[in-house]
């Protein structure tokens, strides 16, 4: 599922709290946020400012960075 593909538009990072982090609205300039759903919560991270993670597989089981610390 793309972000995208939801009717829902309260779907925010689970870490930030934001559909888009503050670096990214201090700059005019066109960017890209790239979404990972977390396997576990199954809730949306901002992969490149709030997680360790910058690109992975749809297989790869990723995990955000609140599951992570719980385990």
């Amino acid at each position: 599922m793309d972000i995208g593909d939801t009717d829902d538009d309260n779907d925010v990072c689970v870490v930030c709290g934001k559909f888009q982090p503050d670096a990214f609205t201090l700059n005019a300039n066109l960017k890209f946020v790239d979404w990972g759903c977390c396997v576990v919560c199954n809730k949306w991270v901002n992969l490149k400012l709030c997680s360790d993670v910058d690109k992975f597989a749809d297989d790869s089981g990723f995990e955000c960075p609140n599951c992570k610390t719980e385990q």
